[in-house]
């Protein structure tokens, strides 16, 4: 009997990956009759629908969103653009992103792309109640909390409590990561929590003021543009001395204007550290935003990436590499604070995507003085490309022009 029992739960047929894959085949086959006369495939589709609800998205962000990794959203939103349904432009206050739109062509589609979804529904003979009953369930098992590729059993033993102020693509990243890790992430920007709350509670943050994001936490993670650090001048005057301050940013004239000291040598996270009053470890600057979003991996994954982290405090920094880990990167000790210059913009180590056997003679091949150049360089072959340039081709770029 036992033995009837076992022969029997090998089965194809009884398998739920072989219903769920069955599934997923007849949707396609279900979405083509429909998708056709719009010039569609359903990848396409799903990126489309996806944009009709919000834009601009970055690339990665809308491939974290649909589950797609670079190599197989890039073709399609290359496709999608060669049609006239989709625009790519570099965002000008962080050159990183690219920033997908949709054109007035695939706008004049709104109504009828839309309506594919009512048509599947009567397809499928669900009605609304089941529709939703069955997306909650398919949703818990494409984002089971426990099965984040990211897990660290050391963090989920130490769950933490961690600010983040800046809730742009690094931040808002970094907060989804950690919540998946079992942390406990309070979410803040400079326009007040009302205006982040769906973003906060979607990731699992919970969204709060400046002021209360400081309060009452482990770790406060710094990722706002470089210029406005002065306006915190005086957020740290009542945070205890072993909270841990994390400062992701980085310098780019263009954006943040010319800044004396750093132009002179001075290395970011010094002048940093300088403006909030506070000791800060650097951590997270050197990762394009598809890299952190798309690229993490679990410890032990061969060819998985490595990013620096530089910090005086040794405590300090031993947290801030446990956290990079957790995010699916491997993390390297890359010095002192003074020695972060290594891996700021310009830089060998910097945005290349390099494992953690690559990376320390990265970091001891920069060059002070070539790397604003370099910096100046990368940006001017980007913006003036006829095309945006791909996360690919961005990792290439920075690896031959630092060279």
């Amino acid at each position: 009997m036992l033995e009837n029992e076992i022969n029997a739960s090998r089965q194809v047929n009884t398998q739920l990956s072989f219903a769920l894959y069955g599934a997923a085949n007849r949707m396609a086959r279900l979405h083509k009759p429909f998708l056709a006369p719009l010039g569609l495939t359903f990848p396409q589709y799903l990126v489309v629908l996806e944009l009709l609800g919000k834009t601009p998205q970055s690339v990665g962000e809308l491939g974290a969103k649909l589950g797609m990794d670079t190599g197989t959203i890039t073709p399609l939103l290359k496709r999608l653009a060669s049609a006239g349904m989709v625009t790519r432009t570099r965002d000008h206050a962080d050159e990183r992103r690219v920033l997908v739109d949709l054109t007035e062509a695939a706008e004049a589609l709104r109504h009828d792309i839309c309506d594919v979804t009512d048509q599947i529904k009567t397809a499928c003979q669900l009605t609304d109640e089941g529709a939703n009953e069955l997306r909650a369930t398919l949703e818990a098992l494409a984002r089971p909390a426990s099965n984040s590729i990211n897990d660290s059993p050391t963090l989920k033993e130490t769950p933490m409590n961690i600010a983040i102020i800046g809730a742009g693509y690094i931040g808002a990243t970094l907060a989804q990561k950690l919540v998946a890790n079992g942390h406990q992430v309070k979410l803040a920007n400079s326009k007040g929590p009302e205006s982040i709350q769906d973003l906060a509670q979607g990731i699992g943050a919970v969204a709060v003021s400046k002021e209360e994001a400081v309060k009452n936490v482990e770790v406060i993670i710094l990722s706002i543009p470089f210029a406005r650090y002065p306006e915190l001048a005086g957020l740290f005057s009542d945070v205890p001395e072993d909270v841990v301050v994390i400062d992701t940013s980085n310098y780019y004239p263009f954006r943040d204007g010319n800044i004396t000291e750093v132009d002179e040598g001075k290395p970011e996270g010094v002048w940093v550290s300088e403006q909030i009053g506070r000791p800060v470890v650097k951590a997270w600057n050197a990762v394009l935003a598809e890299t952190l979003v798309s690229k993490g991996t679990a410890a032990g994954t061969p060819g998985r990436i490595a990013l620096p982290v530089a910090g005086d405090d040794e405590k300090a920094k031993g947290i801030a590499l446990r956290l990079v880990d957790a995010t699916g990167f491997d993390a390297l000790d890359a010095g002192t604070l003074a020695e972060s210059w290594r891996h700021q913009p310009g830089t060998p180590g910097y945005c290349t995507e390099l494992t953690l056997d690559e990376l320390p003679a990265a970091l001891a091949a920069a060059d002070q003085q070539r790397a604003p150049q370099n910096r100046d360089a990368l940006r001017k072959q980007v913006t003036s490309a006829e095309v945006p340039v791909t996360h690919d081709e961005r990792v290439t770029l920075n690896r031959e022009m630092t060279a």
